[in-house]
């Protein structure tokens, strides 16, 4: 198709693309922040050598981490600002401690049997390991049909006296879809025992506020005790940052939380790790109080869903190929097979114009074929938004002709 500067035997290949496309810009298929603005840039440079866990040396971090706490719960809805939170080195040991807190709440009242962790069989790998590294069984809830969320009902159903509590995904990174939290809230509710739930919001923690204000998924829910979210992918922070907040001191035991007096001067503290940099969480402090700084998320976002939106019309137009995510909640867009092979041959003609795509059997249905996903981050440059359609275009029209 002359009009589109498209030829099948033309070398369309990585070089062409532009140099000036960094890896990260062309990585569709990874969630953490591609681009970073010069005035985040030059919080990196300054703080990225300052240990976040030494309080007596940079009494300014304490504070930092204390307001980035206080916006996001009343980003979710929860009442006690000053309930237990910290600032870890990213989602996967924010789920972690989500996971640890679970399993001891659950000890303190049954200590005898083996403990179990209900999750959609989609969810992120962290669990897995977490079930592998704390001895508990991981009990993966299957999508039924031609579905990729499972049933609220199938996962209140299996959980028992041994549930340590039940995973609801807000943003799944296989295709960015949400789980029903509140259905699934109100299937638990007519269990005997109170099984919690915590909330893997590692992406949509910070896209749900604006982009799904009125979904019930947080702390208004009186069942969700924990969320947890990543600073650095929706949250605009660079790496190395993860939010974790309990509803009240209730759902996170004390005596999980240690002080040492030789590094951060003895204040309590709960965490994997302790050496890491403060630069993100500094970041992530000026994102949320630079003036017009909700707006400023909700633009941004929105401006993504948008395109992704765009992304998403363009792919649609295949018969071949079945839309999973449009982008409308988080900004991905997510397809996978109507006709076996298709995705894969689409995959392959965007690597081919240089940029880097994963495909995957969809972990929560495997009998949906092969799919992609296309995450759309903020910041990404005009010129590389061009080139991104053109290739979609491009690969999507070859693949229908």
């Amino acid at each position: 198709m002359t009009s589109l500067g498209y030829h099948a035997t033309s070398p369309i290949a990585a070089d062409h693309l532009d140099i000036d496309l960094d890896v990260a810009v062309r990585n569709l298929g990874s969630y953490t922040t591609a681009v970073l603005p010069e005035e985040l840039a030059r919080i990196l440079d300054h703080l990225g050598g300052h240990n976040i866990v030494n309080n007596s040396e940079y009494p300014f971090i304490p504070e930092m981490v204390a307001r980035c706490i206080e916006r996001l719960s009343l980003l979710w809805h929860r009442q006690d600002p000053k309930a237990p939170a910290a600032a870890v080195s990213g989602s996967t040991e924010a789920a972690m401690l989500a996971g640890l807190c679970l399993l001891h709440r659950w000890k303190q009242r049954n200590s005898t049997q083996r403990p179990n962790l209900v999750v959609g069989s989609g969810a992120h790998i962290c669990w897995k390991r977490f079930c592998a590294y704390w001895d508990v069984d991981l009990r993966a809830i299957s999508s039924a049909d031609n579905q990729v969320l499972a049933d609220p009902d199938r996962i209140a159903k299996a959980c028992n006296d041994n549930t340590i509590g039940v995973v609801a995904t807000v943003g799944y990174s296989e295709h960015g879809l949400f789980d029903d939290v509140a259905s699934l809230s109100e299937a638990l509710r007519f269990k005997t025992q109170l099984t919690p739930i915590h909330v893997d919001a590692a992406s949509g923690g910070f896209t749900a506020p604006f982009l799904a204000s009125n979904l019930d998924w947080d702390f208004r829910l009186e069942r969700v005790v924990s969320i947890s979210a990543s600073g650095h992918k929706f949250g605009q922070t660079s790496l190395g940052l993860g939010w974790i907040l309990w509803r009240s001191e209730e759902f996170s035991p004390e005596y999980l939380w240690r002080g040492a007096d030789y590094i951060g001067d003895g204040k309590p503290d709960i965490g994997l790790t302790f050496s890491r940099s403060a630069a993100p969480v500094a970041q992530q402090d000026y994102l949320l109080s630079r003036p017009g700084a909700l707006a400023r998320y909700r633009l941004d976002l929105s401006d993504c869903s948008h395109f992704a939106a765009a992304i998403a019309d363009v792919v649609g137009t295949d018969p071949a190929i079945r839309i999973v995510n449009s982008g409308s909640t988080l900004p991905v867009v997510a397809f996978c097979d109507r006709e076996p092979g298709t995705v894969e041959r689409w995959a392959n003609r965007m690597r081919h114009e240089g940029w880097i795509i994963p495909t995957y059997p969809l972990e929560a249905n495997p009998r949906l074929g092969q799919c992609v996903r296309i995450v759309v981050k903020p910041g990404l440059p005009p010129h590389a938004r061009d080139r991104l359609l053109a290739s979609v275009l491009r690969s999507t029209y070859h693949g229908r002709h």
